[in-house]
């Protein structure tokens, strides 16, 4: 690279900027400091047309991904048509950590980005389509939801414990419909004992949709399992009320987390790949949409391993003397979210009710082999679920198990 760059070095609410004219680092004037607002960008504009007008030539926009902070500079840049590119922070700090005096300032930061233009040694940037952006940022948005209904969740059992111990001998799944419905109608179980039979029947059957026989038979199955129990709060607890409060933010996230989903698949149906994934057994809607989130356009992959080394599944290797260090454990550098993905999707791949022959028999044969943790049989069999789905979609074909 020889061309003229301006780096930028980001930071939460300002940030350092600083123009190059050539590969010599010959600098247009000292760091600048500019606050993310519009009047900010606008003195970077100013040195992008300042560069400009003096070299005959555009000058691109070097900095770092930071996964938030970033973002209004990005698009400052995409409504300006300012072409940019932006490096991943573990390459950054590698590239400083290599040097004789590897000191970090906002001001050498900048230099730090420039060196890595003009070595050519940024590595890969890859910009996402409106598709792929909208599905990714869907993607986090979901995981999001979900990692907050895990801790109301938790808190609703902590909750239980003390209501309505042993909860689950009523119900397994507590954050079902019928589960929560029940326990905002009845928080304590003196409210359910002092309700009338005929009262809880009409109620369930409405509210449950289920007949009045069934209906009968749980009204007696909770009868008996609240005259077992002794309750560790009174039914005016401030604990009480309480679980309602929790009660009433998981349902109205899951309201929302049932929009988000809609959305995600949706979205994804526009997508090539969504069908192909969707082929392979046991791989549902919702979990090809969030694997196309996660990978973006799978097309950009030139090789299988390259799609693992994206995931953070890629095997790390730690070679000394007569240790080998092959295979000992995954980098899980990559994408954590897509990770988790693999990880899930392959777990429900390989139980004795799955479909996905090709899949589940490789895992049972990698678990056989001696000294192989089924662990590790775990994160082999993702490697090719991975390599399975890079195969199909850049065949373009379904999934046929004899071909694989």
């Amino acid at each position: 690279m020889s061309n003229p760059c301006i780096a930028v070095d980001i930071s939460m609410e300002s940030s350092h900027m600083l123009g190059f004219y050539d590969s010599n680092k010959k600098v247009t004037a000292k760091p600048q400091v500019i606050p993310h607002t519009l009047s900010g960008f606008n003195v970077l504009l100013n040195l992008f047309n300042k560069i400009k007008k003096e070299t005959n030539i555009e000058p691109i926009i070097v900095f770092e991904y930071t996964g938030v902070y970033h973002k209004t500079l990005q698009l400052f840049l995409d409504d300006n048509n300012i072409q940019y590119y932006m490096i991943h922070p573990t390459k950054s700090s590698k590239h400083r950590q290599n040097k004789d005096n590897p000191i970090k300032t906002d001001s050498l930061d900048c230099i730090n980005l420039a060196e890595m233009y003009y070595e050519n040694n940024m590595g890969i940037f890859y910009k996402k389509s409106d598709l792929y952006q909208n599905l990714k940022e869907l993607d986090t948005y979901y995981q999001s939801n979900k990692e907050m209904l895990q801790e109301l969740e938790v808190t609703l059992c902590e909750k239980l414990a003390i209501i309505y111990p042993l909860y689950k001998a009523i119900c397994s799944d507590i954050l079902s419909e019928n589960s929560l419905k029940f326990l905002f109608k009845f928080p304590h179980p003196k409210y359910f004992t002092n309700y009338d039979k005929d009262h809880f029947i009409e109620w369930h059957m409405n509210n449950c949709h289920h007949s009045y026989n069934y209906s009968l038979n749980q009204y007696n199955k909770i009868l008996d399992y609240t005259n077992s129990i002794y309750s560790g709060c009174k039914e005016h607890s401030i604990i009480v009320q309480s679980m309602m409060d929790t009660i009433f933010l998981i349902v109205n996230l899951l309201d929302i987390q049932q929009n988000v989903i809609n959305k995600l698949i949706e979205l994804a149906s526009n997508d090539k790949n969504f069908k192909i994934i969707c082929s392979i057994p046991n791989i549902g809607k919702l979990t090809a949409a969030r694997l196309i989130a996660e990978y973006g356009e799978i097309s950009r992959f030139s090789t299988p391993e390259k799609m693992n080394k994206y995931a953070g599944i890629n095997p790390c290797i730690n070679q000394s003397g007569k240790f080998d260090g092959k295979h000992i454990s995954i980098s899980k550098n990559g994408n954590s979210i897509l990770r988790e993905i693999l990880f899930l999707a392959v777990r429900s791949m390989i139980k004795k009710d799955s479909k996905a022959f090709s899949i589940r028999d490789f895992y049972l044969k990698k678990k056989a082999q001696p000294r192989v943790h089924p662990k590790v049989a775990l994160v082999a069999t993702m490697n090719k679920f991975n390599r399975t789905i890079y195969s199909l979609c850049k065949k373009g074909t379904l999934y046929d198990p004899s071909q694989l």
